[in-house]
């Protein structure tokens, strides 16, 4: 049994290990002091006590930004922490400053910390918008750019949308701050658990709920195994909140007790959350108000959201065409049936038949706006990595002053690529109105929404730099968004094209499930060999092609994701009949069995990676994706 114990002895060294990071966190929230006096908190080290600091006293009517409050209902933010929030605000230059209640409990506190870094938040531009969902001071000019009404009634769910959508517009001034005056509120499970499904969806809910249950039978299955190494790793679970929290910013109420009864006290909490679902009031489903929209939509079949299928190749002519793939809808699970097909003249893969105009609204609709944009502009924001190695690509070779993306969506790169070249404009393109959301964000200095070929005219040698990251495949005719390039450029301008690899080994392997394949958007698939004779063909000159560089870390990992989805798809979908309770046993089922996956995907895919940037085949077909740096013709 000693082997056994020892891995319990583990958990208590992870515990311990994980409280003193949260401490940390902890100790880097500044509190707010009186802005009468000018002696505001900040909060010490770990164990230290708080020291006074200095404040600028608050601006003058007039003479600054304007400040309004945004509070949970119930929430009373009296006058001295107003005065202090908006003090603390002017004087750090921030758009946006999220309070924390100096006595929050300490399951909510230290699930704050666990969400929000305090020494990271305000600088990094695509962190979510978390916080204490209690009260917000907001620059008026940025609720104005969000859109946002200042309310002090707002239920939880609406103040989780609400800070997550300011931390959009205010990427790199949003902060956290303990109000000491501010009281938390009583322990609501019902209110809890709607916060909660806000944060994290209800599927995120289930499955941190099964989580938090799994870690107390963990720790009895522990007592049972090995009473003394038990012990020790429910004294490391029961001890952890006073690691986090005692003589720190945040100090709930009855801390010393939880060495004693957090066990009890988080099971007892739990289990009311659970039993809240039966008790709380339903709240409106986004998707079932859409189920009439889709369900007229697909009254008359999906037939009509497809073209005739075409004879030959759209890139060289040819007539030898032979099926690459079949496959589905893996990403929304909307109904229809899509298929790949290569030219073996040129080996262009090309979807044929392609979907009309009817059928890109059908499929496109909810994806980046709408019902997902919230997970698209998650998705995009977890891509910095690929953004700097786009904006590093003309480095050393010339310094951009006009840069267009194309395919902008909400200005993800061009926030991203400010950072490399301070200097240079940063305008976007796109077809949804992300690229109006982007202009008000900050994120790009110009929009233009619309389709690249007719909006090129108007803007015709205006930029040395267009871009194009994952766009043309989604395109109905590459050529003729090569020739918008053209035109938009000035001479002697560079065009940048990263694009999924069809060479990609990966792709053959994973077939259906290689995400890159991205059906039904994804409709051509450009080969190095073939963009180059494009472009060549233009006059462009090619610069710099990279292929290992441009590789992302997501293949297998996405492939499980896909795999998920077609065994057992999502609950709550408009365009699918509503699940039963053995479809959401289903469900709960494969999500138990891919979190056991998920982490040797993830493995697999950084080996996969080390291997395609540290290997000789680096410039072979392993990578995903590759890019292009061209020059046009002329100066």
């Amino acid at each position: 049994m000693i082997g056994w114990g020892l891995i319990w002895a583990v958990v208590a060294v992870i515990l311990l290990a994980n409280g003193v990071r949260l401490r940390r966190r902890a100790s880097r929230l500044h509190v707010l002091g009186d802005a009468t006096n000018g002696a505001p908190e900040r909060a010490g080290e770990m164990g230290a006590p708080e020291r006074a600091g200095e404040m600028g006293a608050p601006e003058k009517a007039g003479a600054g930004p304007s400040y309004h409050f945004i509070c949970a209902a119930g929430v009373v933010l009296d006058a001295a922490d107003r005065a202090a929030a908006i003090s603390y605000a002017t004087s750090e230059g921030l758009a946006v400053l999220d309070l924390v209640p100096r006595d929050l409990g300490y399951v909510e506190a230290m699930g704050l910390l666990r969400m929000v870094n305090p020494r990271t938040f305000r600088h990094s531009r695509f962190a979510s918008g978390l916080g204490a969902f209690q009260a917000l001071c907001v620059e008026a000019e940025t609720l104005e750019r969000a859109r946002i009404e200042p309310r002090e009634d707002l239920a939880p769910a609406e103040m989780v949308q609400a800070t997550k959508a300011l931390k959009r517009y205010a990427s790199e001034t949003m902060d956290l701050a303990v109000a000491p005056r501010l009281t938390a509120g009583p322990r609501d499970p019902a209110k809890r658990l709607a916060l909660l499904r806000a944060v994290f969806g209800g599927n995120g809910v289930n499955i941190g709920l099964i989580f938090v249950l799994g870690e107390w039978i963990a720790i009895a299955g522990g007592l049972a195994v090995s009473l003394l190494w038990g012990a020790v790793a429910l004294g490391a679970f029961s001890i952890q909140p006073a690691i986090v929290l005692a003589w720190g910013p945040i100090r709930p109420k009855g801390l010393s007790l939880t060495v004693v009864l957090r066990l009890p006290d988080e099971l007892s909490y739990w289990l009311r959350t659970i039993t809240a679902r039966r008790r709380a009031v339903p709240a409106v489903d986004p998707s079932e108000q859409l189920r009439p929209v889709y369900d007229s939509l697909l009254s008359a079949g999906v037939e009509r959201f497809f073209e005739q299928r075409r004879a030959t190749c759209p890139l060289c002519g040819g007539g030898d065409l032979g099926v690459h793939l079949r496959t589905t809808d893996l990403l929304q699970h909307k109904p229809g049936r899509f298929s790949l097909e290569r030219c073996r003249t040129c080996e262009h893969i090309f979807q044929n038949p392609r979907l009309s105009i009817e059928g890109l609204d059908f499929y496109y609709r909810d994806f980046y706006d709408g019902l997902f944009s919230e997970q698209a502009d998650f998705v995009f924001g977890a891509s910095e990595r690929s953004y700097r190695g786009r904006a590093e690509m003309p480095k050393g070779i010339f310094a951009p002053k006009r840069w267009l993306d194309v395919g902008a969506g909400h200005g993800h790169f061009c926030v991203s690529a400010k950072q490399t070249w301070p200097d240079t404009v940063f305008d976007g393109l796109d077809m949804s109105e992300s690229v109006e959301d982007a202009k008000r964000r900050g994120w790009i200095d110009t929009s233009y929404r619309g389709m690249f070929p007719d909006i090129a005219p108007t803007i015709a040698s205006t930029y040395d730099v267009v871009s194009m990251h994952h766009y043309l495949e989604h395109t109905r005719d590459p050529t003729a968004e090569l020739d918008a390039a053209l035109e938009a450029l000035q001479p002697g301008g560079r065009l940048l094209i990263e694009l999924p690899d069809p060479e990609s080994v990966l792709g053959s392997a994973l077939n259906k499930y290689w995400l890159p394949w991205f059906q039904p958007q994804h409709q051509h698939f450009l080969s190095v060999q073939n963009l180059t004779k494009l472009l060549c063909d233009r006059g462009f000159a090619i610069e710099v092609t990279q292929r290992a560089e441009a590789h992302q870390t997501v293949d297998f990992l996405a492939a499980t994701w896909l795999l998920l989805g077609r065994l057992a798809p999502p609950a709550g979908l408009p365009w699918r009949p509503r699940q039963g309770p053995l479809g959401r046993a289903r469900r709960g089922l494969a999500w138990t069995i891919v979190a056991i996956v998920f982490p040797f995907a993830f493995a697999a895919d950084i080996l996969v990676s080390a291997f395609v940037h540290h290997t000789r085949f680096a410039g072979s077909h392993a990578s995903n994706t590759y890019r292009i740096l061209a020059r046009a013709p002329g100066e």
